[in-house]
């Protein structure tokens, strides 16, 4: 027993005739046997031993380091190992007690526990063992039979069957206490006894001994553990292996040549399919097959075979999801089964829509590999866990799974590996890295290698460093040699090795073919995927004898991680092929600790004294959030309010999400980011990035955890890199004898597409591009979110560059599949041509140009056509003092071309600043194949509105190298109008009462009642309206009563003898809400309301009457009469809501205002806030006194205005962003007050409702959404059932509610009822349906003011911001008459400073008569009734028009360079006759 290393179990109990009782009163009879053997080592090492214990008791404070002292001695390290500890608690002074505690070390140790469990009766039994050696108060056998009686225990529980629950031996190493509670039994717990195989944790619970059996060699190289495979346990009583054919038919046809299932798969089979619990299932490597979310990219590419074929009967689709690997939405549509890796399935569902969509559609997530937790890869698998949890709209049970440990929780220990493992831990003695150690190593692996090779084994061989792979299988090879043993790794003898001798020969691996010869193979990730497919299948064939694998992100010594180890010990031995299997890892000997316990514990523990103060962990949680959320706030990723614990995300922390870069590495480029930067500096900063991909020993893994230090710079390398360096184009700033020196350099040789011939520098240079690419394109969008020109524009060119492996000076058309001789000839003959100018040739000239005949022009001449490029042109239109819009048209310029173009052809558009720094504004846009023209509209300041120099436009293919323009702008001529002095100071009046201001009690009563008294702007605007005959203009804010008055004026204007009053309105909904309000007073007031459409809407009534009428209907009447007739009898038109002036309404105001000039006809106009109304009024004849223009802010009602930017681009991700605030900004209504949210489309009113219901039920931990909590379900039921939509239901019954024209009118009334009564919280309304909504809301929310808008007869999309005027419509929807109301915007960051602008100053208003055809058609109308119409005739029709104004206060939006009213109308005049000619005549061809 010299080698043997015991733990003490628990307390003991005497007996009268020296047994040992359990707990329960029996007797243990293996408790016995070993006090027996116990009692017979102290007897006979008493005097000795029990003096060193007494001395050791003797030592001050030695009560409170007896722990530690039991803890190093019951370990199973050695003596020399220990003693330095020991040496530290006795002290060095009493350097002898140490040495005389080593020499009866065990003796020591029983009797330090017994003093810490039994106290002063331990001390008795010391004295009365020092008075008598050779008496004894207990009955004992000999050393021999109580050793033999131990062993026959062991073995007896060894043959035991397997049972469910925890091991109950009652000698069990972690029970030292004899009160300690029995352990909770689980029912699916499989394991044997913890004593008599696998791993027994020491008496502190804290390490972990070896098993039984194991065995430790002592060698001149190397020390060696041999730790024995775990013996196979029977099946216990009634289990079975669940036969194939009693699986239900979905499942018995996916396991064909299968007759059962294995022990695992039957246990875990009836609770995996036949319920629906979270399962978690622990069991050793190669023992079950149920990965789905694999650890590794090699093993998600075994499983996708795997699982295809097995369910290929089923049409199931399996897809990979690993590295940089994308699917589409068609993709995802089509796969059923994704198997993906967890720091993928990461970067996947940080994404709002595309593939981020998967989690919220998942019904299953499978994770293999979940020990490791314990890593640092495991902060990936509980961040995946825990965000598809929140996104799938489930709550944690328990633990991290969510797992029932009562029914889903599974485990099986060694016993149940298929093919028992012998693991081998071998520590190379030497120092660490010395040329000793690393001899000893390589003598110590072909001792082993030789060993197995000659039992006819194949060994696989791990290695770290690339070009060890290489250099370790030539190693083994020439020892092999000098052994005279390589004829053992031969495979000449096997059946198919000439075949594969002939699929060697053909690679282009020098190393490979050499190395086949004699049975040895190499695989790595720096060749060719054809290579080490084929080394795989070679090795699985047994073809070859051994193979080093090596992985380019362990770029240098590491220590492997325990899935490495695991990954690699589970290789061996494969089921059905052999009986056993060996696992052999090779460290230096300060490491072989570290692996045995890693392999033995694997535990995952916080230390207890923390769960003690803190058993929710609360404070732990907090702790780690408040750091990781302060370490990102440092770097700009979040803004965190540590006072609150609040922190919202920035545009560089969703960018660095999205592409999976670190915190480390946002740090670097905050300090070397700059406005301007060249290609050798974007080089260098890109060089200096943190971000690659994880490391694994044996295939790549997508990730960020490592650093491109990484690639580490070798000597051997120097040379080649050198030549490189003197080829590239960029400088390398720091040299080529770093990492950073020699990532730049590869990135730059790769770009330029050179040959490197060391295949380590060719795994590096294409590591390096791959994960290159990746975070250029970060930075590429951290400069486009700064707006920072010129580092955007050569960012974009650099991404570009690493993607088509080419320089942006590189010849263009190298993009297309041509001829290598007409490249050739392009390079030598034609190189600085453009692709436009080649397009300009002809097929004979283009032949000519480059030296090759006509055939090769016409390929030439077609790759010309097709490269995209783009026409653009631009108007600018001031629409103000200090803003000027930029209209810009992107026409499509080249030859679509499918094969070449695919879908779709995206582009960058911007406008930049005179000095090429700063984007003022950008666009993303498409062409796609039916696309010809896409408008933009931009708008930018003008500081004090002086023009800057210039300005340009920039076009760049987001795809395509070359294809860019620009076009130079000079603003040194733009007159910008003049700065407005026509509002009009709100003053601080008396409310004026409307019972004496109305005479008319009818009046009063129907169209005032609802108020008592006029408000501030009603009061001080009331007299120049409602009692002079003059023109009037009123310009106020949404809200302030503006319809009240128009009402009342039309009301006692049609009350007075034939009364003839036309409203005009330029939509129906408005005239439709306005008649509903006038009849009510009609019928006391003798006149009535109609709404007129018809042709007698001009003919004079024979009675008083209001006509309501759409700005459409009057042009069609007012172009059937002639001009120069009068409209007689007329008294009053009301112009109401002149700010959606449109051609139309302009058209026909101006038309009805040129019948009634020499009448006296009176009009009124009514608008929302103007930011310049002078011009509006001089159209409307107003004069001083009857303009009424107040500010927006002049309004009485109180109402709360917030604007939230976002840079995310119009898409489905923009919205799932917005969901949050949008949630918050409903909770934040003052009791539970109802909330209307306005949205682009139709389309996306249910996926807005989901991802707000999502973040409701996130947040609130309830089912019931926005349902109110007073309504109860009977009645919501009852009004369900009235729904007849369906599909409405399930939102409905959450509290959410739509209004759009889409829906039943029955439907959406009763969605309607049930948001006024308040049931319903949320309303969602498409944009088009502001205008027709009915009710207000105390909270307004705008998700988005940019919609797609598709032109008629065609498939094309184009971006568009919302009109003005919608947002004001949308606004007045918060605005109430007895509280505050609330009004939360979300717009894109570009566009917050004009809409703010805006909104606070009032609507910009210019004419758009000259943007369509409307004047040119009436013209062309005119012209072919009888009459005609002379030019005269139009000009004096355009003299009153709103047009006929602004051409003089702002001549440059309508490209007029005179500020003559005259000279600019005539040009004007001259365009549209023109067009009416051309309308003409293509009207009669």
């Amino acid at each position: 027993m010299t080698n043997m290393s015991l733990t003490i179990g628990s307390r003991f109990k005497g007996t009268g005739d020296g047994d040992v009782l359990t707990d329960d009163g029996e007797v243990d009879d293996q408790a016995t046997v070993l006090r027996d053997y116990l009692s017979s080592n102290l007897d006979q090492k008493a005097p000795t031993a029990i003096s060193v214990v007494n001395r050791l008791l003797k030592k001050p404070n030695i009560s409170a380091l007896q722990g530690s002292i039991r803890a190093i001695l019951s370990s199973d390290r050695g003596d020399d190992v220990i003693s330095g500890e020991l040496a530290e608690i006795v002290g060095f002074d009493d350097i002898d007690l140490v040495m005389d505690i080593l020499k009866d070390r065990f003796v020591v140790l029983q009797e330090v526990h017994n003093q810490c469990t039994y106290g002063d009766a331990t001390d008795a039994h010391l004295h009365q063992l020092e008075r008598s050696t050779n008496e004894s108060s207990h009955h004992h056998l000999s050393q021999q039979e109580a050793r033999r009686r131990m062993e026959q225990t062991f073995r007896e529980n060894a043959a035991r069957p397997l049972f469910s629950g925890t091991a109950k031996s009652r000698f069990s190493p972690i029970n030292l206490n004899a009160q300690q509670e029995a352990p909770e039994v689980l029912p699916h717990v499989y394991s044997s006894s913890v004593m008599s195989q696998g791993n027994v944790l020491s008496q502190l619970g804290s390490k972990y001994m070896l098993p039984m059996g194991t065995v430790r060699k002592q060698e001149d190289e190397f020390e060696e553990v041999i730790v024995p495979p775990a013996k196979t346990i029977p099946p216990k009583a009634g289990e079975r292996l669940l036969p194939v054919n009693d699986l239900e038919p979905l499942a018995r046809e996916s396991f064909p040549g299968y007759e059962s299932l294995n022990r695992i798969q039957s246990l875990v089979y009836p609770t995996a399919y036949g319920t629906n619990e979270n399962l978690l299932i622990c069991a050793p490597t190669g023992a079950v097959n149920l990965r789905i979310c694999a650890p590794m990219k090699a093993l998600a590419s075994e499983i996708v075979r795997k699982l295809s074929k097995r369910l290929s009967w089923l049409s199931i689709q399996v897809r990979e999801l690993t590295g940089d690997m994308q699917m589409t939405k068609a993709e995802i549509a089509q796969t059923q089964i994704i198997v993906t890796t967890p720091e993928k399935w990461d970067v996947v569902t940080r994404k709002p829509t595309g593939e981020g969509e998967l989690a919220a559609s998942l019904k299953l997530l499978i994770i293999d590999e979940v020990h490791l937790l314990n890593e640092e890869r495991g902060a990936v698998i509980e961040t995946i866990v825990a965000r598809t949890l929140r996104q799938v709209l489930l709550a944690f049970i328990l633990t991290l799974v969510g797992v029932s440990k009562y029914k889903g929780l599974f485990y099986f220990d060694s016993s149940f590996r298929p093919v028992p493992l012998e693991q081998h831990f071998i520590g190379i003695k030497g120092k660490a890295g010395s040329a000793q150690s690393k001899k000893n190593l390589d003598s110590v692996t072909f001792l082993k290698v030789s060993e197995l090779v000659a039992q006819g084994h194949q060994v696989m061989v791990f290695v770290h460093a690339r070009k060890e792979t290489v250099k370790s299988a030539l190693a083994l090879k020439e020892a092999a040699f000098a052994d005279g043993t390589i004829d053992n790794f031969g495979c000449e003898d096997h059946p198919q090795y000439a075949m594969f001798r002939r699929s060697v020969g053909e690679s282009r691996n020098k190393e490979m073919k050499q190395l086949f010869d004699h049975g040895f193979g190499i695989h790595h990730a720096g060749m060719l995927r054809s290579d080490r497919n084929m080394m795989e299948r070679m090795f699985e064939a047994r073809a070859i004898k051994g193979t080093q694998v090596y992985d380019s992100s362990k770029g240098s010594f590491v220590d492997l991680s325990v899935l490495d180890v695991l990954q690699v010990f589970g290789r061996a031995g494969r089921p059905g092929l052999e009986s056993s299997g060996e696992g052999y890892i090779c460290t230096t000997e300060d490491k072989l600790t570290h692996y045995l316990d890693a392999v033995t514990s694997q535990s995952h523990s916080i230390p207890r004294e923390t769960i003690s103060d803190d058993p929710q962990l609360g404070n732990k949680r907090h702790q780690l959030i408040n750091f990781a959320a302060q370490k990102l706030a440092d770097v700009g990723m979040i803004a965190f309010e540590r006072a609150t614990g609040a922190f919202t995300i920035t545009d560089l922390g969703r960018i660095a999400a999205k592409y999976y870069i670190r915190h480390a590495s946002i740090e670097i480029f905050n300090k070397e980011f700059r406005q301007k930067m060249t290609e050798a500096d974007a080089l260098g900063m890109l060089s200096m990035s943190t971000e690659v991909r994880s490391p694994s020993i044996y295939d790549n893994v997508y990730s960020a955890s490592v650093q491109f230090e990484q690639i580490q710079f070798r000597e051997s390398e120097a040379t080649e890199l050198e030549l490189l360096m003197e080829r590239i184009p960029c400088d390398v700033k720091g040299g080529m004898d770093n990492s950073r020196g020699k990532v730049n350099i590869l990135l730059q040789a790769a770009i330029s597409r050179e040959v490197v011939d060391d295949f380590a520098l060719v795994s590096d240079m294409a590591y390096a591009l791959q994960n290159g690419g990746r975070i250029v394109r970060a930075l590429l969008e951290i400069a486009i979110s700064r707006k920072w020109a010129n580092v955007t524009a050569v960012l974009m060119g650099l991404s570009k560059a690493i993607e088509k492996r080419m320089w942006p000076f590189d010849q263009p058309l190298k993009q297309f599949d041509l001829k290598a001789d007409i490249f050739y000839g392009l390079q030598q003959w034609a190189d600085e041509w453009s692709p436009s100018q080649l397009a300009s040739l002809d097929a004979i000239e283009l032949g000519k140009l480059v030296h090759l005949n006509e055939r090769h022009g016409q390929a030439l001449l077609a790759a010309a056509n097709q490269f995209p490029a783009a026409t653009i042109t631009y108007d600018l239109r001031p629409i103000g003092p200090d803003i000027l819009k930029i209209c810009t048209r992107v026409k499509r310029a080249f030859t679509w071309n499918s094969k070449v173009h695919g879908n779709a052809e995206p582009f960058w558009l911007w406008i930049e600043d005179s000095g090429g720094i700063f984007i003022l504004q950008l666009a993303h846009l498409v062409f796609r194949q039916t696309t010809d023209v896409l408008n933009v509209d931009f708008i930018i300041s003008v500081p004090n509105g002086i023009p800057p120099p210039s300005i340009t436009i920039r076009y760049v293919s987001d795809r395509w190298m070359g294809a860019e323009e620009e076009i130079f702008i000079p603003l040194e001529s733009l007159v910008m109008p003049t700065a407005s002095l026509s509002n009009t100071p709100l003053l601080d009046l008396p409310f004026l009462p409307t019972s004496t201001l109305i005479r008319n009690s009818s009046i009063a009563g129907t169209v005032a009642g609802r108020v008592d008294h006029l408000n501030a702007i009603q009061s001080q605007s009331y007299w120049s309206i409602i009692n002079t005959k003059c023109n009037a203009l009123l310009c106020a804010p949404v809200g302030s009563g503006k319809s009240s008055l128009a009402h009342i004026l039309a009301c006692i204007t049609a009350s007075q003898s034939d009364g003839w009053v036309i409203i005009v309105t330029p939509r129906r909904s408005l005239a439709l809400e306005t008649m509903l309000t006038l009849r009510n007073a009609s019928s006391h007031l003798g006149f009535s309301v109609e709404y007129a459409a018809g042709p007698s809407i001009l003919d004079r009534p024979k009675r008083r009457v209001i006509h309501v009428v759409t700005t459409a209907h009057l042009l069609r009447e007012l172009s059937k009469r002639d001009p120069t007739i009068p409209v007689l009898g007329l008294d009053l038109v009301i112009c109401e809501n002149v700010e959606l002036l449109d051609p139309t309404y302009e058209l026909a105001v101006a038309l009805l205002r040129h019948a009634t000039q020499s009448l006296q006809t009176r009009f009124v106009g009514f608008s929302s806030s103007l930011n310049d109304a002078s011009d509006m009024a001089e159209w409307l004849d107003v004069s001083a006194s009857g303009l009424h223009s107040f500010r927006p802010q002049d309004r009485d009602q109180s109402l709360v205005f917030s604007i939230s930017t976002f840079t995310i681009p119009q898409s489905g991700a923009l919205f799932k962003a917005m969901a949050k605030p949008a949630h918050a900004a409903i909770q934040m209504a003052p009791s539970s007050e109802p909330t209307i949210i306005f949205i682009p489309s139709r389309g996306q009113c249910k996926p807005i409702a989901l991802d707000l219901l999502t973040q409701c039920a996130l947040q609130m931990e309830t089912e019931r959404g926005y349902l109110s909590p007073n309504t109860s379900p009977e009645y919501m039921e009852y009004h369900l059932s009235r729904l007849q939509d369906t599909s409405l239901i399930d939102f409905v019954s959450k509290g959410v509610g739509f209004f759009h024209e889409g829906i039943l009118k029955s439907d959406r009334n009763l969605m309607l009822e049930l948001f006024a009564e308040g049931h319903v919280r949320v309303l969602l309304v498409p944009r088009d349906s502001c205008w027709t909504l009915p009710i207000r809301a105390t909270v307004v929310i705008v998700m988005g003011t940019q919609y797609f808008h598709v032109e008629a007869e065609s498939s094309d999309r184009q971006l568009r911001d919302y009109p003005l005027t919608e947002l004001v419509r949308m606004q007045s929807r918060a605005i109430k008459h007895n509280g505050t109301g609330y009004f939360h915007l979300f717009c894109q960051a570009e566009a917050k400073d004009t809409i703010t602008r805006f909104l606070n100053e009032g609507l910009p208003i210019e004419s758009q008569l000259l943007e369509t055809d409307d004047f040119a058609q009436w013209v062309a109308l005119r012209r072919s009734l009888p009459g005609g119409l002379r030019a005269q005739d139009v000009l004096d029709v355009l003299s009153f028009t709103f047009l006929g104004r602004r051409v003089v206060t702002n001549p440059a939006y309508y490209d007029c360079t005179s500020t003559s009213r005259d000279e600019n109308l005539s040009r004007i005049t001259d365009k549209i006759t023109t067009r009416a000619s051309e309308l003409a005549s293509s009207s009669m061809s």
